[in-house]
């Protein structure tokens, strides 16, 4: 008898099957990230100053020109960096903000699950942005360290962070009279956003799925919904863990947050949590829609086996006749007669033309007949 423990371990393992089959699945719906960095590319790196009257932008080659920006403190500084980094890079991001060890293990770690790190003098948030495009789910980590008067941004793309970064240079009242904590809770609301947007999405093609289903049950749309399953287990393990982090940011007791901004990060968290439920919610209608598929398919499956019985029904008769005729014995009736084989023809065709009848008004040949 299986334990509970066992049961767990069971999922647990399924589970992490699950994440390596996708990983390794070229062309697969719901992309995984590899345990191998990639390879390092050019990196692009932006700085905002801004204050309530002033706000500049500039570019800056490398990260260790950011040192300024990092030590200022009439001003909030946000250093965004995009692109590929690799390990000299993450030696500058050490020496920028002073970075203990176990930030930089965390940052060299490619499948890191979101989490929030606090430090004396700055928090290491790890977070997971989706996108849904040409019916792919694909992610990209992103990693937050902010201290008192700084933010640094670290991304493959930046994609997430671009209305962010054009609602600061637009003058946005709130953000550019707030702190650095602010900012951050402001990229979190964006990350959240874009995340809304890919559940959306995959709302409308669960929906296109129930359709396809109820028309007609192929295989194809069982692949279908495995694959969505799979993208919702995928967007799930980002999304779960960001409750924790949202949830530690809101209680801590830090300088580093103000308590001002603390209900923004509750915010963040609820929004987390609404998108779990959200999540749970596709997979209980997935689950429904895979019953559907399976009930068509035995349904279609019970219409072939009717039309074999009836099949069978109608050639019953005739093989007893053919059978009671085909005995090699004298005085069978009709048997000499020269219209004994005709009329034997005749009998055994208004045999089957009444079973068909019969079966017909029954209400018997319903069903593949119809869907014909």
């Amino acid at each position: 008898m299986k334990t509970n423990n066992d049961t767990a371990r069971g999922r647990a393992r399924r589970y992490l099957q699950q994440i390596r089959a996708r990983s390794d699945q070229a062309g697969s719906t719901a992309s995984v990230e590899s345990s191998e960095a990639k390879p390092a590319g050019p990196v692009n790196i932006s700085v905002i100053d801004y204050d309530p009257n002033v706000c500049t932008e500039k570019s800056e080659e490398k990260i260790d020109k950011c040192k300024p920006h990092v030590d200022e403190h009439s001003r909030v500084s946000w250093i965004n960096i995009i692109g590929n980094l690799d390990v000299s890079t993450f030696g500058q991001l050490r020496d920028l903000v002073n970075a203990n060890e176990k930030t930089m293990r965390r940052l060299s770690m490619v499948a890191q699950r979101p989490h929030a790190d606090v430090f004396d003098s700055y928090i290491h948030i790890t977070l997971r942005s989706f996108d849904y495009k040409e019916d792919q789910v694909t992610s990209e980590r992103i990693n937050i360290l902010f201290g008192e008067q700084y933010v640094i941004t670290t991304s493959e793309t930046g994609e997430v962070l671009a209305d962010v970064k054009e609602r600061i240079l637009a003058n946005e009242e709130r953000v550019r009279l707030t702190g650095a904590d602010y900012l951050v809770a402001e990229i979190v609301d964006a990350i959240a956003d874009q995340h809304f947007g890919v559940l959306d999405s995959l709302g409308d093609r669960i929906e296109a799925v129930e359709d396809m289903v109820i028309e007609r049950a192929t295989p194809q749309v069982l692949k279908e919904i495995k694959t969505l399953k799979s993208s919702l287990i995928y967007i799930r393990s980002g999304v779960w863990p960001l409750r924790e982090a949202m949830d530690k940011l809101s209680d801590i007791e830090t300088t580093l947050v103000a308590e001002k901004t603390r209900p923004y990060f509750q915010e963040q968290y609820d929004r987390a949590v609404s998108l779990t439920e959200l999540i749970e919610t596709f997979r209980d209608l997935l689950d429904g829609v895979l019953d559907i598929y399976l009930s068509s398919v035995s349904l279609k499956l019970n219409d072939i086996m009717k039309v074999l019985a009836l099949v069978g029904a109608i050639f019953l008769p005739l093989s007893f006749l053919v059978g009671f005729y085909g005995m090699n014995f004298a005085g069978i009736p009709g048997i000499d007669s020269p219209y004994g084989f005709p009329a034997f023809v005749i009998i055994m065709f208004l045999i089957a033309i009444s079973l068909l009848v019969y079966f017909a008004r029954a209400g018997w040949l319903r069903g593949s007949l119809d869907e014909e």
